[in-house]
Parts: C-alpha cells; structure tokens; sequence
C-alpha cells in the first residue's frame, strides 16, 4: 500500500511539471504572465508571429462578487439520484406563468420551432371585453363611425365564396346521386311500383341538403356582432382572457396562404361565437364553424350561418347500419372545396359539449376531411390549430338531468330565448380562451409515415412529401369512394389509425394548454383533500399548495389576487347549492367580515356531495384531473398491490412493501380500464415511459422510498454494481444472460410520516369515484351469466344499484351515479374483449343486446376481472 502511494505521488509531480500555463517550462511557469510584458517589449515579436488580426487578451481579475448561500440539498443513500432531484425548494418555488400550447417535441420538431420566438412568451394577458379601437373623440356619433370604418376594413380583407354551384357539380356529388337513383329505382321495381321521376328526387334532395347545410357570411352582421358582444358581454362576464402571445402564432400562421384549422374543445354554445369575436378582433379571417343541427331553430340558425356557421347532423346515417351517401357527400365536398379555396375552419374534435367538465374521447370525422382534402393534392398544407375554452361558471346550465340517466331536452326557440335570459341575469365571472400553437398537418403526416411519431424520429425542416397530385405514400392511401368520412369509407387501416392518434394528439394538447380557473380549483380541493368541509383559513392554506403544484407541471392558472379573496370568490360563484358556507361561532360572524384575519377561521366551507348536485361540482373539479393523472394512477396501483395495507393500522416498525414492476403492471393495466375517459399521453409518447417518470415522481415526492437492505445500499446500487461487475469480468461474450433485463426493487410506502400520507390519500381520491363506478358496472355483468340484456336496459339496471348504494351510505362517492361514467365503463369492457353487442332480429324493431364474450361466461374468470378492479377500490 506504501509502495502504491509512492508511484502516485511521483505521477501527481509529474503532472504539475505538464500542466504549467501556456505550455512553458521552468521557473516561470507558474507564474501568470503580466498584460505588460506581452504589450510592452514583446509587442513586435507578437506581431511577427500573429499579425494585426489577433489582439492579446488581459487578463482581468475576477470580480468579487457576493455569494448567494445555497440551499441544503436533500440527502439520499440512492445512487445517482442527483440526477432527477428537484432543483426547486420550498422557499423558492415561486413561478411566472407559463406559456402553453407549444408544439410537440417529438414529432413536430420544425412546427415546433415555427412562428415562435422569446418575444411571444414574453407577451402576457389581454381582456378582450376591453379591447376597444382607439377613439379620442367623446361624440357618440363620431365613435360609432369610426368603430365601423375600423371593423369594416377588417372584414374586407378576407372573401367569403359561394362554393354551392361547384358542390353539386362535382363529381363525388354526382356519383352519389346516380348511387342514389340506382338504389331508388331497385326499391321500386321491387316493390312493384313505377320508376317514373325516380331520378329527379336525389338531385332535389341534394340541392335541399346543401341549403340547409351551408353558411352565408354576413359582413353587416359580423360587424354588429362584435360591437353587440363587446357592449353586451361585459354585462355578466368579468373579462375574455387571451394571451397575444399566441394569437400573434395564429396571425402568422394565418398569412401563409393554407388552411388554418380550429380544433377547440367544447364547453358552452358561446364557444362558437367567442373564437370569431377574439378573431375578429385580432384581424384574422374568421372559420366556418361545423355546429349541430339541434341548434337549426329559427332566429338562431340565419344568425349562426351568418357568422360562418353550417349545421351537420349529429349522426349522419338515420337509420342504424345504413350509410346515408348522398348527404355524406355533399358535407365531404362542401368542406373540400372551402379548403381549396383557403378558407378557415372550425369544428369541435370532441364532437358534442362534454357533460363532464374533463375532455372526451376524440371525433375523427370531420379532420379525416382535411387529410383526406390534402391526400388528394387539392391543399399543399393546412395549419392545425387546438383551442381550450375554461369558463369559471357553466353558461349553458347544469347537465345533471343527463348524468342521472334522463334523455336530453331538444333545444327549441322558446328554451334558447328563456336560456338568454337566465344569463343575462347571472353572473359567470370570466373566461379564459387559449391557443395552441399552429403545427403543420404536412409534417405530422411526414413524421407518421416515417415512424417519427411511434420511434421520436425527428426532423429540422418541412420538405414536401410528394410531387403535388401525386399519392402522398405507400403506407396512407386514399379510399377513394364517393363519401370518404373518417369510420365509413376509409378502409385502409393505416389511414385509420393514422386519424385517430392525430385526434389524439389535439386533444391531449388542448388538455395541457387549458388554464385552471378558480372555481375549478376550489372544487377540486373540496372533494379531494377536503370532503368532510374546512375552514376558509385552512382552505387558503392548501389552495396556495395546490396552485404550486399546478404550474409546477407547466399549467397556468385564470385568477390573480389574494388567496382568501379568490377563495371566497370562487365559492360564491359556484352558490350554496355546490358549497355550503357556516360559522363555527355566530357571534364572531356579526363582529366582521368573513375574510378578515381573525375571522377566516370561523367560516367553515363545506361541498355538497348529494345527488345530483355532485355531479355540477365533479364538472368543474374533473378539469384540474389531467395535472395529477399519472401520478394518481401510480398511487391508485400502489394501493391495490398493498390490499389497502397503506390505510390499515400498522405495527410499529413494520413497513409496507410493493413491488416496483407489480405497481406499473398494474398502472398500465389501470389506464387500458379508463381508456375512455382520459388521454394520458400523446400517441408519439411511450405510456410505459411516463408512467416510470410518475413513478420516480411519487419517490422525489418521498410518498414511495426505495427499500433499504441491511447492507445500507438499495436494489439501484446493487443493480449497478452487477452491471459494472459484468462489464469488467470475464464472462462469456456469448452467454445468452440478459443483462438489460429490467431488476424489480421493493418500494416502501412512508405512511408513517404524515405529510406523505395525506399526498397518496389525496392521489387516491382523484380517481376515486371513476374506480368505484367502474367496480359498480363491473359487479352487474353476472347478471348476463343467466341471459342476455338489451344494452338500455343493462345501463339503468346498473345506475339503479349505484344509487341504491348512495341512499344506502355504502357507496364512497356518489359520482359514481353518473350516467356518463356507466357508458365509458361499458365501452371499455367491449375493448377489453369482455362484453360485446349485437342487434336482435327477433322482434320487430332491432334491439341491442349485450352479452358476455365466451372466455368470461365462466363465472371464475368473470369474478377474477371484478375482484382486480375491487382492489383499486377505497
């Protein structure tokens, strides 16, 4: 040992005789040179050497400068477990807004980069109720003109054609009313009756489709409009919130000549007019808007066509199985050709308004349009652009009539008018609009039929795919028939899965680009954390936690202001009939106001969880859900694998363990069972992936801690010393060992230590009432053990028990009643290979029948698959 550090310490001498400044031997290497015998005598040999073009640096003191003390970090016996500790701490986690909405990294690398820079970050918040033309003069009159000058010359720069002649002269429309005619004239021969003016009706027919279909754009009335709702909104909405930093992206995107496609989610009838108002403000050409025809009532459908409004049906075939043709083709050339022309467009990509405040399973119909639009060399490239829309108050009233199983009310004038009213009478504090920047729909295409999208192949620039008019790839072809619509037509299962992931991909980035409002926060603390009511001081507390963690992951929140002042605000604005307000001390309540220091413990808030009231406050908490998703599926698995041990009493010392691969078997078997009702990641993304970044979250978060063997190292240290033992041993290259297996490592639950049990308690009840609701449906297949069910009748067989069990008190969260949640359960059984349906013929008018597949008519399997989804169950 003496004799080793001998050898080193004759190497070390060495290597500070090598490493002198400069590369100078001797004495003198180990002084610094002075900036004077460089410039001074040596100064002619310098530039022998070097010439004028090469200047000799100074050599500046380094300036002293006052050392901010470092915060203490965390210890931690893990290996390399620097590496993904958090470098933000309590005392210093305080964060600017951030900016949503950029493209994905992975397979839109070019969009991504595409119309952004610092400077639109760096552009904050606007109020669109105040963004007003600039008018010095104070005449009324002087106002109004220049307010129409102002608008008049926004509008004129954009055209809005009338595409109906070319509609129903072109060749899909054509071929369909020939299909038409063939069919009628069988029909007739059949029957026995004449085919006489047979091929006239779907020529008429067509023409009566297209009217009832198309929009007309009113300049006069886009003009009025805007004045109207900037006099009257203000009336019962606190502000419009846009942030100019991306609408500036939608305004570049806008001038380059393509397409530009809204894709917002849906929330309330206003939606359709809030995206023209804010784009007609920014000067931007307004879209034609694809609204559903309940809304095609009179006064409101010439308003709506008037703003670029055309009604499509909400199923397009009337009878079940049978695909309506003609009517498929109009609304496919209708849209094809205002595409071809350059023309905007917006359609909702969930379809219909979610009853549920979270966000719904992607439509794919009517973007397999605009890719079927640019398969065809009619467009060179369209601009695809999310939208979320946060209200703080629902403008549309309540959907718990729906929730509870009841059929929906169809929208008439006298409902609409009676609608109006009620909101010009109420108060819904503000609303936040957010636009996602616009990504290439030509480079999503390229980065599918390259793998990018499965393989996070990226690419640096937007290089044209094909010649134009030319078949964009061997992989996405083009159906070819005469109504090609997303799930009809399209027959190439490549082009359909390729729809659906881009589906998938706006919806999951209308989800992170949503802003949380204040009322979405409150209600999502009260049935998380504070079920059973709190004070307004210990609500404050945990809703300034709540906020932190929120823009932690990168999402922005719609208030300003003092925590107790939004607070209360928030719970005034749902009402009592969501939040119920007491006093612990009457007394203290007539001395001063609730929010006073000495009062704020006083005021007790408390949720309304009775039906079917929970069905209003689960809307505006389901939409902070996605911020927590994965973590709250991590914990939900945790709990399952333990049996509930987590929440049982344990003895001192004893330690509750699960298996790390055993908790993401069972996370990703937790995301397949609530495929409908989440997005959990982008389809470019690895689930398994995120879920072990979820999982590492929960150890960061000290909720999970890495079980500690008697030798003081953990499975990681192990596993690397292995791996490090195999890398320097002399084993055999040819040993079919595999050393990339993935080694599984015991996880301690730290529910001994109270912060980390209220954070999983607090994950396991996000989750909570979907579980439950899925165990409810589940527990009600052995009834199809005896017989099959019509499907309608199954559904309210099952919304039965779930109230049963709420008036009963054995059920834990009475949203478990949602009608909702029992169909999105049912949709996931039939994908699982558990149920199925099909139509019985065996009674006049077809039924659907739901049956057991016949792997689970075994009633073992059967109670097997119940009992799995029983152990995530509180």
């Amino acid at each position: 040992m003496v004799e080793t550090l001998e050898n080193l310490q004759h190497v070390y001498a060495k290597w500070e005789k090598k490493s002198s400044p400069y590369g100078r031997k001797g004495p003198a290497a180990n002084t610094q040179p002075s900036y004077l015998a460089v410039t001074g005598s040596g100064r002619q040999a310098w530039k022998e050497k070097y010439g004028d073009t090469m200047r000799p640096q100074p050599f500046r003191r380094s300036r002293q400068r006052n050392k901010i003390p470092l915060a203490p970090m965390p210890k931690s016996n893990s290996l390399g477990h620097f590496k993904v500790m958090p470098t933000i701490f309590p005392e210093t986690s305080k964060y600017e807004r951030p900016f949503m909405g950029r493209c994905c990294s992975r397979c839109l690398a070019s969009s991504r980069s595409h119309f952004f820079d610092e400077a639109i970050a760096s552009q904050g918040l606007q109020n669109l109720l105040r963004l007003e033309p600039e008018c010095n003069s104070k005449d009324i009159v002087s106002r109004i003109q220049y307010y129409l000058s102002w608008s008049s010359d926004r509008f004129t720069r954009h055209r809005y054609p009338n595409v109906s002649k070319v509609v129903l002269a072109s060749t899909r429309v054509t071929d369909a009313i020939d299909r038409s005619v063939l069919e009628m004239a069988e029909k007739a021969e059949s029957g026995g009756k004449s085919v006489k003016g047979v091929a006239k009706c779907p020529s008429k027919r067509a023409k009566s489709i297209l009217n009832t279909m198309k929009a007309a754009i009113s300049s006069g009335l886009l003009r009025f409009t805007a004045w109207f709702l900037d006099k009257v909104l203000s009336r019962f909405l606190n502000s419009v919130q846009v942030h100019s930093g991306q609408l500036e992206m939608v305004r570049r995107a806008s001038e380059e000549n393509v397409p530009v496609i809204f894709l917002p989610m849906h929330r309330s009838h206003l939606d359709y007019i809030l995206i023209t108002l804010i784009l007609f403000h920014y000067d931007i050409r307004i879209p034609y808007v694809a609204a559903g025809d309940n809304l095609n009532i009179p006064v409101f459908s010439r308003l709506m066509k008037g703003l670029g409004g055309f009604f499509i049906r909400r199923k397009l075939d009337k009878k079940e199985g049978k695909k309506d043709y003609l009517y498929r083709a109009v609304l496919h050339t209708y849209m094809q050709e205002l595409l071809r022309r350059g023309q905007n467009m917006e359609f909702f990509i969930e379809g219909g308004r979610s009853r549920s405040g979270k966000a719904s399973t992607p439509k794919g119909g009517l973007i397999s349009v605009v890719v079927d639009t640019y398969m065809d060399g009619v467009i060179q490239d369209a601009y695809l652009v999310p939208v979320s829309i946060t209200y703080e108050k629902i403008l549309d009233g309540t959907f718990n009539n729906e929730q509870m199983g009841n059929p929906k009310i169809p929208e008439t004038f006298l409902r609409a008018v009676r609608g109006i009213w009620r909101v010009f009478m109420t108060h819904f504090g503000s609303v936040r609009v957010d636009f996602a920047q616009p990504f290439s729909l030509k480079e999503y295409l390229q980065s599918y039929q390259m793998g990018g999208a499965m393989n996070h192949v990226r690419r640096s620039s937007l290089t044209p795919i094909v010649p134009k008019n030319k078949s964009p790839s061997p992989g996405l072809k083009h159906a070819g028939s005469c109504s090609s619509l997303y799930g009809t037509d399209i027959v190439v299962e490549d082009s359909r899965q390729m729809i659906k992931e881009l589906a998938s991909h706006v919806i999951y980035t209308c989800i992170r680009t949503s802003a949380l409002m204040s009322t979405n926060l409150l209600a999502f603390l009260l049935l998380t954390k504070h079920r059973q009511g709190a004070t307004l001081q210990h609500i404050a507390s945990t809703f300034d936690w709540l906020k932190e963690e929120v823009m932690i992951r990168g999402r922005d929140i719609g208030y300003v202001g003092k925590t107790p002042v939004v607070v209360n605000y928030a719970s005034q604005l749902l009402g009592t009939n969501l939040v119920k307000r007491t006093y612990v001390d009457k007394k203290r309540h007539c001395s001063g106001s609730d929010l006073d220091n000495n009062n704020m413990d006083n005021v007790f808030l408390q949720p309304v969880t009775d039906l079917p009231h929970v069905f209003e406050l689960a809307y505006y908490a389901n939409a902070a859900i996605s911020v927590f998703l994965l973590e709250s599926i991590i914990a939900t698995s945790v709990f399952a694998i333990s049996d509930g041990e987590v929440f049982t009493s344990q003895s001192p010392g004893e330690e509750v363990l699960v298996s790390r691969l055993a908790v993401l078997e069972k996370a990703a078997e937790l995301c397949g069972l609530l495929q409908y009702e989440f997005t959990f990641v982008p389809p470019c993304s690895n689930l398994d992936t995120e879920l072990r970044e979820a999982l590492e979250q929960l150890i960061l978060c000290e909720i999970l801690g890495i079980k500690q063997y008697d030798d003081g190292n953990d499975m990681r240290q192990r596993e690397w010393a292995q791996r490090l033992e195999s890398s320097v041993s002399w084993a055999n290259e040819d040993d079919d060992s595999d050393e990339d297996a993935e080694l599984d490592e015991q996880l301690k639950v730290n529910v001994d230590v109270q912060e980390s049990h209220d954070r999983l308690a607090f994950l396991l009840n996000v989750l909570a009432p979907f579980v439950e609701a899925y165990w409810v449906v589940g527990h009600n297949l052995t009834k199809l053990l005896e017989k099959d069910i019509p499907e309608s009748e199954f559904m309210s067989l099952v919304q039965n028990c779930a109230m049963e069990r709420v008036v009963s008190g054995v059920a834990g969260f009475a949203e478990s009643v949602s009608m909702e949640c029992i169909k999105n359960a049912m949709k996931a059984f039939d994908t699982l290979q558990v149920t199925e349906t099909y139509f019985s013929t065996e009674t006049e008018v077809s039924v659907k029948m739901l049956s057991l597949r016949d792997r689970y008519h075994d009633q073992e399997k059967l109670e097997q698959f119940i009992d799995d989804i029983e152990v995530c169950k509180l």
